[in-house]
């Protein structure tokens, strides 16, 4: 569990497999299979606009900036 604030935070998860090549092409986001079924996490943060504009990605480390980063995106 990640224990993120849900008044801050929305996570995604998209089960089906062609929809979720097709976002992840979309937004310019490359996978690297971990061999177990899974992928390597690259520890990015991907600010999504409530019109599902891609806004910015940024490492970990920059979560004030990525909560400046959502705040602009937000009408």
């Amino acid at each position: 569990m990640l224990r993120a604030d849900s008044a801050l935070w929305q996570f995604a998860s998209v089960p089906d497999a062609r929809e979720l090549q097709d976002l992840l092409r979309a937004a310019g986001i490359v996978v690297i299979a971990d061999g177990l079924g899974g992928y390597v996490h690259n520890a990015a943060l991907h600010v999504v606009a409530p019109d599902a504009r891609l806004v910015r990605i940024r490492d970990l480390g920059e979560v004030d900036q990525v909560l400046h980063d959502a705040a602009r995106a937000t009408p």
